[in-house]
């Protein structure tokens, strides 16, 4: 990972040569703010091509910080004027979302197979209050139910499951792009709970790990009337530290995911 993150941050900026020019030509905000949210998905993607399972606590951050970096210029790019309507007088959001968390490794050390989530269904209730507007500040309770896949020396592959229960807080500056339409970029810390439904090979219990998550979203959100705005988020979720008495670290990279939703 520490040998690939020059090569995409410089990659990063050549390419953000390029869309300037770009914007010149075509004037494109939004193209502009999709086109960087692409490139976080490929650099986080690679960057978890390249990790080592057994010192992923040191890649996940090199991860996050990339990701919390790429999201930051993101926010050089919007510049929005804020017209005056329904969107920007809202002073609170409530709402709720379901969605699809991707595959991705686990890290279980003193475990001594290798483990990795087939895909997740994931559900999440949420509030957010502006506490200006351009920024809010919200809680968020999440529930999602993942199979996992258990890979043996002998290359036999036992498939378990597990359901994790996270809730924590988060914060979103919100760009209004025009009446309707506003973007949602968001970092998000909260505590997560496990609760598996097997013992690893070794004995080891992992029946209520726990664990602290970080993770970085990017709302697009659609006033479909006075009173109902319809969502998409899409984004990754990372756990740098994690495990319970008699594990050393339960943590995972960055993991995808996408959802949609309604609030009010």
């Amino acid at each position: 990972m520490i040998g690939n993150t020059p090569a995409l941050v410089i990659g990063y900026w050549m390419k953000k040569g390029l869309l300037k020019l770009k914007r010149i030509v075509v004037g494109s905000k939004w193209k502009m703010v999709m086109l960087d949210f692409i490139y976080i998905s490929k650099a986080c993607w690679c960057t978890r091509t390249y990790t080592n399972h057994r010192n992923s606590y040191q890649n996940v951050k090199q991860n996050l910080l990339l990701i919390v970096f790429l999201i930051f210029l993101i926010f050089t790019n919007i510049k929005a004027d804020e017209p005056n309507s329904i969107l920007q007088n809202k002073t609170y959001e409530y709402g709720i979302s379901a969605g699809y968390l991707f595959g991705g490794d686990i890290n279980i050390s003193d475990a001594p197979n290798n483990f990795q989530t087939t895909g997740a269904f994931m559900i999440k209730g949420f509030i957010d209050s502006y506490l200006s507007p351009k920024l809010s500040a919200g809680l968020y309770l999440q529930y999602s139910y993942s199979g996992i896949e258990e890979k043996k020396h002998n290359d036999e592959i036992a498939t378990h499951n597990v359901s994790i229960i996270e809730i924590g807080g988060s914060f979103k500056p919100r760009f209004i792009l025009n009446p309707r339409w506003a973007i949602k970029p968001g970092l998000n810390i909260s505590y997560r709970k496990f609760f598996f439904d097997f013992t690893a090979d070794c004995g080891l219990k992992l029946d209520n790990a726990q664990g602290m998550g970080l993770n970085a979203s990017i709302e697009i959100q659609y006033l479909y009337s006075s009173s109902y705005i319809l969502f998409s988020e899409i984004g990754f979720a990372t756990q740098p530290y994690g495990g319970k008495e008699g594990i050393t670290y339960l943590d995972f990279g960055p993991i995808f995911y996408i959802s949609a939703g309604i609030a009010l």
